[in-house]
């Protein structure tokens, strides 16, 4: 069975497993996503959700039928702001999003979903600029103020990764 026809075959019981009663081009795009999500693993990006602004791993990535879910690791990077959900350096840390809620651009992945609002930006030109301003931030300004100023900076790169 060559590629394409694998793809339709897969889209159609994902379809049917999720209830649907015919198969859409829905699964097709989550299939494709899901390999571009699975590609990150082991790579360094910048986590962001509301109040936390961290310098991670992705461990692991999974994807069935529901969603994603990555398994993430705070690496230390002074300056930068992580909070109680997110523990400690070197903690575990998973996040997850259904796929009606998840989006994926050229610097990373974007969750919009019902309590479930966070980032990840792989661009590494971002990842080290995010990461010298939390340098350069440290023990100048208080964890507010550097949260304010890195999500500025963020702002702006998810700005630009969602612009066609």
């Amino acid at each position: 069975m060559d590629s394409a026809a694998a793809r339709l075959a897969f889209a159609r019981v994902v379809s049917l497993w999720r209830g649907s009663a015919s198969p859409s081009d829905q699964p097709v795009r989550e299939l494709a996503q899901a390999s571009e999500l699975r590609s990150r693993e082991g790579k360094v990006a910048i986590y962001t959700e509301n109040g936390v602004v961290s310098h991670v791993r992705v461990d692991q990535v999974f994807c069935d039928g529901w969603g994603a879910e990555a398994k993430l690791t705070i690496i230390s990077s002074p300056g930068l702001v992580t909070g109680q959900a997110t523990g400690l350096v070197g903690s575990a840390y998973t996040v997850r999003c259904r796929w009606e809620f998840l989006s994926t651009g050229r610097a990373g992945w974007h969750s919009a979903g019902q309590g479930c609002v966070w980032s990840l930006f792989f661009d590494p030109r971002l990842i080290q600029e995010v990461v010298e301003l939390g340098v350069s931030l440290h023990g100048k300004v208080n964890r507010s103020a550097r949260l304010r100023t890195l999500r500025e900076r963020l702002s702006r790169a998810y700005k630009e990764d969602c612009t066609p």
